[in-house]
């Protein structure tokens, strides 16, 4: 577990301390297997929201930002739920 670390920024007390610390919490989630598997999932995050962005660009290319917000609204005021604004989006 990393250690908690006092800094004062503006006065550059600490920082050396951080930075060596942070290098020994590197070493210790690769010793122990963790790095890959956050490494594995920061990738996978990257991905779906690179997919996400793309998928959302082209939903605007066949339908009006105006709709999404109407479905917000919609949402907003309880008339509808998230899920049945995101069909209504889709469909």
């Amino acid at each position: 577990m990393p250690s908690v670390l006092r800094t004062i920024a503006i006065e550059k007390k600490g920082i050396v301390e951080v930075v060596e610390e942070i290098s020994r919490h590197r070493e210790w989630l690769k010793l122990n297997g963790n790095w890959g598997m956050k490494e594995r999932q920061r990738i996978q995050m990257d991905i779906v929201n690179m997919l996400t962005g793309h998928l959302y660009d082209r939903w605007l290319q066949h339908k009006s930002p105006e709709l999404l917000q109407e479905k917000i609204n919609q949402v907003v005021e309880r008339k509808i739920s998230p899920y049945q604004a995101v069909s209504d989006l889709l469909g």
